[in-house]
């Protein structure tokens, strides 16, 4: 993780930019996040009242991927984590972005994009290596 940010920031000519997109920090965590949601067993997504979260600075390894499918290993790490390791290779944070699903995939998978509306799933993150 470090060594990765270092040697980005070795490779990029000066002013370059590094631009990256992880599953955000603050609710990708070790232990999923449970809805609270009244009723208790109601799937309408407008009943949720919000989302409670435990554990966010364990730093583990989280499997991940579809039932069926081999699973795919990322690492959960804080918003801390990510700043200070792009701070210390060399890097100027310049902008970061929580984006939200359009009006047109809401549309198309209410069920599945709706919550995204309330809590971020992506943090996208644009840094620069300075210009001297």
């Amino acid at each position: 993780f470090d060594k990765a940010f270092r040697e980005f920031h070795r490779v990029l000519r000066p002013g370059g930019r590094l631009l990256f997109s992880v599953t955000h920090p603050c609710f990708e965590r070790p232990v999923p996040g449970i809805w609270i949601r009244d009723p208790p067993d109601t799937e309408r997504i407008e009943e949720w009242r919000g989302l409670l979260l435990d554990r966010y600075y364990d730093r583990v390894a989280l499997w991940l991927g579809p039932s069926g499918q081999p699973p795919i290993v990322g690492f959960h790490r804080t918003l801390e984590d990510y700043t200070s390791a792009l701070g210390a290779a060399g890097f100027l944070i310049a902008r970061m972005e929580e984006p939200r699903p359009s009006p047109k995939a809401i549309e198309r998978m209410y069920r599945e994009f709706a919550d995204y509306l309330r809590v971020p799933n992506f943090l996208i993150v644009e840094a620069l290596r300075p210009a001297n």
